[in-house]
């Protein structure tokens, strides 16, 4: 990687989630490294690090494999997701154009706290809305599967599949699954609404944005690699 596509991708990360985070990231700036090796020489305990690695993680800027023994994952930058940083005012802007202000706010949602379930996106929208008396769930829900129909968001996995059996988690979801719709229980939500909690819903399948469609918009931005 150049030297000043590296500096780029340090300042954005800093910005936008703190200098832990940056921390982290430039450890990984020139090839995967596990854990044990990231929390190696660092200003950091190790309770920190993988908090940096749980936002990257949940944002979709850091991706991870199995090491040779199988025990251990290897963490890996994405380059190009953290320069799409730079394009989120853009894709927000162009996503109001396109499919309206509910649509905008899911994607900055997910722009803002990481992968979601559906459910809970729902609820988190729907307690934005200046009035919480009568609250409609009905838009929210019916945008957020029109988004996936035309695949911004993609589905990531259903945390019920991923087996305890490893010790790194195998997050595969087949091409034909990941623009299904989500099960939404409306009834569930509305008692959510209600009694002002959450957990009362129980949503194991997870939705991420999908970078590569959102590239569509102005052909993205690519991070040179050397």
């Amino acid at each position: 990687m150049g030297s000043q596509c590296g500096d780029l991708i340090l300042i954005i990360l800093d910005r936008h989630f703190g200098p832990n985070v940056k921390k982290v990231a430039q450890k990984l700036l020139y090839g995967p490294k596990p854990l044990k090796l990231l929390y190696h020489d660092i200003d950091l305990k190790l309770a920190q690090v993988k908090e940096a690695l749980h936002i990257l993680i949940k944002h979709s800027l850091v991706s991870f494999m199995k090491t040779k023994n199988g025990l251990t994952a290897e963490y890996k930058l994405v380059y190009d997701n953290i320069i799409n940083i730079l394009s989120y005012s853009k894709y927000l802007q162009l996503t109001e154009n396109k499919h309206g202000s509910v649509a905008k706010d899911i994607v900055y949602d997910l722009m803002t706290n990481g992968y979601s379930n559906v459910s809970h996106l729902i609820l988190r929208i729907a307690k934005q809305s200046p009035s919480q008396d009568n609250i409609n769930l009905s838009p929210i829900r019916d945008t957020v599967v029109k988004l996936i129909q035309a695949g911004y968001l993609t589905r990531l996995c259903d945390i019920n599949s991923l087996s305890d059996d490893h010790q790194v988690p195998n997050i595969f979801v087949d091409e034909a699954e990941k623009g299904l719709e989500p099960k939404i229980d409306m009834k569930l939500l509305y008692e959510c609404l209600e009694h002002k909690d959450n957990n009362l819903v129980v949503d194991h399948v997870v939705f991420v944005l999908n970078w590569d469609r959102f590239e569509r918009f102005d052909g993205g931005r690519k991070c040179a690699k050397y």
